[in-house]
């Protein structure tokens, strides 16, 4: 189990969602450079503490 060697609550790895998409071009942009770079958006959780270690989640 990973939550035991990483201190990760079981909540966190077990149920997080993550939207994974290709951003809207700007309005002021009419050619396609540099606009096909997906992009990984993380649902937000609460901040949590590794007991062992004592770091904290960003």
């Amino acid at each position: 189990d990973i939550t035991t060697l990483t201190g990760v609550p079981e909540e966190h790895i077990k149920t997080r969602k993550v939207r994974i998409f290709v951003p809207a071009r700007n309005a002021m942009q009419s050619g396609v450079k540099n606009t096909q770079k997906w992009k990984m958006d993380f649902d937000t959780r609460e901040r949590w503490e590794n007991p062992l270690m004592g770091w904290a989640s960003t």
